[in-house]
């Protein structure tokens, strides 16, 4: 028998086929995989993490939690799990712990908070699970609700995964924190469940290499024959010589005892190469291990080998033969894959060494009068600019503003070393150099090629081999208030660039060269304590003896660059140094107050004098 088929009919047969395949290679995806932080500075990423609920008892749950990846087969589905409560806080029904323990000199610039746990609208406390308690140190316990919340149902392991920003939270609890987590709510009393969290932390370091930071989220479920694949980009290898990365993946059912799991990272090559270490196995990357750089993390309360279902581990892959990825790449791909497992996919971050410029602006300031520095007193500033990256910075320049107490000596900037070396004017597009009276500020634009429109042309060097030192002159007001309402003249100088390969502007947020005695950068290059020895004390004064209808007339420490704040008895307000207040009575005796201020200066003046007023006697 003979069987006709249209050419259409194939079509549409071949068609389904690969809709069918298609379906079939490709992960669930409930909440695609976005971008929820990048940068590019001197730093990495770090997870802090831990379970919310495991096994319980001795014998073969303590055996599984002790197993040493990649060694073990234990897993959540061979065991009845329950919350872990380690505080013993009568508010918590959960808590576990970790710490952040980052070098000195580090500095937080984002971190997210997650947790996920499986779930049916049945588990108690299904309502609150948007909600956790976090505790810092230790510190009382502060309530956080979720900023997402997703819920995932129609999956093998329904659950929920819901994100917080807490950057300000761990900036300020420090680069060396204890972070307690309360109160995941998750289906307990039950197999083959799980329930963690974890707070990713992105950081800067100057003592690290430059790199691209990256962190996306999302949730995809991961299962049978299916793969994730997740592009990134954004970010520039350098041209020649070492590129280092790192992997960090944060997922759930992952079970140590089951194989065919894997990560892997397509650099560019076209080819995607599996990704592996001491504690994962090339077969077995989702193994229920916290993990970074092949070593458990230390600090966990409680610290399990075997966690049962939850995966947040960071990779260093060896990329010496720049297998993975090499020079002058500009994107690559991170893929999760599993035969026969079920992995439920939820942060992946990035750490790509890249090719950018790192700017440094430090200053010195010398009293030309020498002895101690006063009001009135002439300064020679000597700020040097310099790129201590790994890439050329285009059209860079220095902008210097000058502190409110300082006065600019015209036409005194000159280029002492480096090129276009000489003295400069203070107009604008006239060379390199100019003074901006009404901001205040010196732009200088510095390197090779620059001109009076465009900064040129400065070459990465550690040691500052293309750096470019400028001076110029100041004289400090001699204005005794100024000084006594601070003291300190602090100077920070700012330079930025463009990065040849990127095109990403750079700047350095007023950093310098300098070390303070931690070995860290300082912001203000220098400082110099004023000598306000010679100064009279700020005071207000009147015309006392004073009687009523009489006007009163209050004067303040006088200072051309103030600003005056009056505030008194019966409503009295006003300003300027001097004040009256004609036909006074007896109610506008008391204490008369005024706060002195200077545009520019973090700091105030505070000081009153008490009124006297005398009833008028009629004889």
């Amino acid at each position: 028998m003979y069987f006709v088929v249209s050419t259409n009919l194939i079509l549409a047969l071949l068609l389904f086929l690969y809709i069918a395949h298609s379906t079939q290679s490709h992960a669930q995806i409930f909440d695609p995989f976005e971008l929820r932080y990048q940068n590019a500075q001197k730093g990495g990423i770090r997870f802090l993490s831990n379970v919310a609920i495991s096994c319980t008892g001795s014998g073969t749950c303590s055996n599984a939690q002790a197993q040493m990846p990649p060694n073990g087969n234990g897993s959540n589905e061979s065991f009845n799990m329950n919350y872990i409560d380690f505080d013993a806080v009568p508010t918590t029904f959960m808590s576990s712990s970790d710490s952040l323990n980052l070098e000195n000199c580090s500095e937080v610039l984002w971190a997210g908070l997650y947790w996920s746990a499986e779930i049916s609208t049945g588990t108690q406390g299904y309502s609150n699970r948007d909600q956790v308690k976090l505790g810092v140190n230790s510190d009382a316990y502060i309530d956080l609700v979720a900023e997402e919340t997703e819920d995932v149902m129609g999956i093998s392991h329904p659950s929920y995964h819901c994100f917080k920003d807490i950057t300000s939270i761990v900036q300020s609890a420090g680069i060396k924190a204890r972070f307690t987590v309360a109160n995941v709510v998750a289906r307990t009393n039950a197999f083959n469940v799980f329930g963690g969290w974890s707070i990713v932390v992105v950081y800067k370091n100057i003592y690290e290499s430059m790199r691209n930071l990256t962190v996306f989220d999302g949730f995809a479920a991961v299962s049978n024959g299916t793969s994730l694949d997740i592009p990134i980009s954004g970010f520039n290898t350098p041209l020649a010589g070492p590129v280092s990365f790192e992997l960090g993946v944060i997922a759930h059912e992952g079970d140590r005892g089951a194989s065919g799991d894997g990560l892997s990272f397509n650099g560019g090559s076209g080819t995607f190469q599996a990704i592996s270490d001491a504690l994962h196995n090339v077969n077995n990357c989702f193994n229920s291990t916290i993990s970074y750089d092949a070593v458990v993390t230390p600090f966990r309360i409680p610290s399990y080998n075997n966690n049962l279902g939850y995966d947040a581990a960071i990779y260093i892959p060896d990329n010496s033969s720049f297998n993975y990825i090499g020079n002058n790449s500009s994107s690559a791909t991170i893929r999760v894959a599993t035969s026969n497992e079920n992995i439920l996919c939820r942060v992946l971050t990035s750490v790509i060494d890249i090719y950018e410029p790192d700017l440094r602006a430090s200053v010195y300031i010398d009293d030309l009068n020498n002895g101690l520095v006063e009001p009135g007193d002439e300064l020679e500033y000597t700020l040097v600019g310099k790129n201590i990256g790994s890439d050329l910075s285009l059209n860079t320049f220095v902008v210097d503003t000058l502190d409110p107490r300082t006065q600019y000596i015209p036409n005194s900037i000159s280029i002492v070393y480096g090129p276009n070396s000489g003295s400069k004017t203070d107009i604008p597009d006239g060379d390199q150099a100019e003074y901006d009276l009404v901001t205040n500020s010196i732009k200088v634009r510095v390197g090779t090629g620059a001109d009076g429109i465009t900064g040129g042309e400065v070459i990465a060097s550690p040691e500052g081999s293309d750096s470019t030192v400028i001076k110029f002159r100041v004289t400090v007001v001699d204005d005794c208030l100024m000084f006594q309402c601070d003291s300190t003249l602090e100077h920070v100088a700012y330079i930025f660039g463009t990065g040849d390969i990127s095109q990403n502007e750079y700047g350095n947020d007023g950093a310098s060269d300098l070390l303070d005695a931690n070995g860290c950068p300082l912001t203000a290059s220098n400082a110099l304590l004023i000598d306000v020895s010679g100064c009279s004390p700020p005071a207000v004064v009147y015309n006392d003896p004073l009687c009523e209808t009489e006007t009163l007339d209050l004067t303040a420490t006088f200072s051309a660059l103030a600003n005056y704040s009056w505030s008194g008895p019966n409503g009295f307000s006003g300003s300027g140094s001097d004040v009256s207040i004609p036909d006074v009575s007896l109610v506008d005796s008391g204490d008369y107050n005024v706060q002195i201020t200077f545009d520019g200066l973090d700091c105030l003046i505070d000081t009153f004098t008490t009124v006297v007023i005398h009833p008028l006697l009629f004889l």
